[in-house]
């Protein structure tokens, strides 16, 4: 090997550690300026972000990327984000990514399968409620602390009032 040789190996594999380390998530939203404002919030915290504004794409970007996370709107497709949500979700490996539902109302998120779901209000400065659950579900690094989050969250339990 020349010189650089064992450096260079180290490097890359340092670099696929970091690859395979970063975390995705797929947001779906019609709202393009809703899509757009939660695309930089996330990609702020370093997670890579797949948008789609319907359910077809959703399922295709679901499918190629394998996301650690999905945020949904609950008014995205002809039934409801969360229908969207188990038709992405099919199979036993799938359910175990957790799914945020955006929703307008205040109701507890109702779901026949077994999905991971929580759901947050929609209402002024959205962000500041769904930062912090995104932080506990997928595991990342909040930069404000430098720590991961610790706080422990319930399934269908986000209810901001």
């Amino acid at each position: 090997m020349g010189a650089a040789g064992p450096v260079g190996a180290q490097l890359e594999r340092e670099s696929e550690q970091r690859v395979s380390t970063t975390k995705s998530i797929l947001l779906v939203d019609a709202d393009t300026d809703v899509l757009d404002s939660l695309q930089a919030n996330c990609q702020s915290i370093g997670l890579t972000t797949h948008v789609a504004s319907d359910a077809v794409t959703a399922i295709t970007l679901f499918e190629k990327h394998d996301p650690n996370l999905i945020c949904v709107d609950s008014r995205v497709s002809a039934e409801n984000g969360l229908g969207l949500s188990e038709m992405i979700l099919q199979s036993p490996d799938d359910v175990q990514c957790p799914v945020i539902v955006l929703s307008d109302s205040s109701a507890p998120v109702r779901t026949e399968t077994e999905l991971c779901v929580y759901r947050v209000q929609r209402r002024p400065h959205l962000w500041r409620y769904l930062q912090p659950v995104i932080f506990e579900l997928v595991d990342i690094v909040d930069p404000r602390t430098d720590e991961l989050s610790t706080s422990s969250l319930d399934a269908n339990a986000i209810d901001n009032d």
